[in-house]
């Protein structure tokens, strides 16, 4: 939030519209932090508390986000609406939860400020979320406690939950707070990415094993869609060569995830060079001799990578008889590898050529300082 300069005196006009001179001297008076001149603008009648600029910037919203809490009480005394919409949707909560002032926020919660009413704009959001992405645990607690929608997804491009920021951003109190009221560690945003993806691409071997301990979904019976989710944050782990956070995963919150699933995992290890993380697999059982998408071994990724000694380390894994047999289906038709043979339910293969990139998760804010 900046100061403006508007250029304005205290001489008297005509409203014109909505946002007049003196709703503009209003807005100013909030910026600056003239709490006696925002009580004489009010208490005289010059501007009102629920004036807005055109942008549906209200005086409470820029005191939120300043932070300026005695403004902010004076307001609502005053009779500002404690729900004003924003065009974008945002409201003064928002912008309380974004600045991690969990004062104003608490203050206008107890004002009836609704928890639940989201931003509209390009890419969404709504308090919690913002709460969570930014680390504001005092925030997100008040927020949960007033009700908030704990799993609701954004309506921007991602579709993302407060959870999955909070694991993209590695906030882990806000993870654990989020888990606590019920949120689910393997709920998808559009693109399948889930909080576990997250937490895994990110290194995060605690929020991992926290996520994966709070999943009442993964079993020993769990569904095709839960072990292809959990697979997939494991080989975003082993891409990025996080060996901590593939353990967790690989312990499962003490179900230890079974090694028919691990996909192309120990190709990419392979590939980017990752031996520490391609140990932990094999001791996990994965197989050295197991094929990807395009019939290529381990060993041949290393290979490709330019990685000598955890190329040698993987031949010296596969039997003579094994890659024989191997090299074999290499000359002829291609088929179906082993592993995506006996995984049923449509889940996805990761050949090593079509490892994941870098999956990141779009920041959402509102700034209230275009008037």
């Amino acid at each position: 939030v900046q100061r403006a300069n508007t250029g304005v005196t205290m001489a008297t006009m005509e409203p014109q519209s909505s946002f007049d001179r003196q709703s503009r001297q209003l807005l100013a008076a909030v910026l600056a932090g003239r709490r006696d001149r925002v009580a004489l603008l009010l208490d005289t009648g010059r501007a009102r508390a629920s004036c807005a600029d055109p942008e549906g910037t209200s005086p409470l919203m820029l005191a939120a986000a300043a932070g300026d809490a005695a403004i902010a009480r004076d307001l609502l005394r005053r009779g500002a609406p404690v729900n004003q919409r924003r065009r974008s949707g945002a409201t003064a909560l928002f912008y309380a939860c974004q600045a991690g002032r969990a004062d104003l926020a608490e203050l206008l919660l107890s004002n009836g400020a609704d928890p639940s009413l989201p931003v509209s704009g390009r890419l969404g959001g709504s308090p919690l979320m913002a709460a969570a992405q930014n680390g504001h645990a005092d925030c997100l607690r008040l927020l949960l406690s007033a009700g908030a929608p704990v799993d609701w997804r954004g309506a921007g491009a991602d579709g993302a939950t407060a959870l999955q920021l909070a694991c993209w951003h590695d906030r882990r109190q806000c993870a654990q707070l989020l888990l606590a009221a019920g949120a689910r560690p393997l709920l998808a945003r559009r693109d399948g990415a889930t909080p576990l993806s997250a937490a895994a691409q990110r290194g995060s071997a605690d929020l991992c094993r926290a996520l994966l301990s709070a999943a009442p979904e993964f079993s020993s019976a769990a569904s095709p869609a839960d072990l292809a989710a959990v697979g997939a944050a494991l080989l975003r782990a082993c891409r990025a060569g996080h060996t901590e956070a593939v353990r967790a995963i690989l312990n499962c919150g003490g179900r230890p995830f079974p090694a028919g699933h691990f996909g192309a995992c120990l190709h990419a290890a392979a590939l980017f060079g990752h031996s520490d993380t391609a140990e932990v697999l094999l001791a996990a059982g994965a197989s050295p001799v197991a094929q990807d998408s395009s019939g290529r071994l381990p060993a041949d990724c290393a290979l490709a990578g330019g990685h000598s000694e955890l190329h040698q380390r993987l031949l010296g894994l596969e039997t003579e008889a094994s890659l024989l047999q191997q090299r074999e289906q290499l000359d002829g038709p291609r088929r179906p590898s082993e592993l995506s043979a006996s995984m049923a339910g449509g889940e996805a293969e990761f050949a090593c050529n079509d490892l994941p990139g870098e999956q990141g998760f779009t920041d959402f804010g509102d700034d209230c300082d275009l008037w």
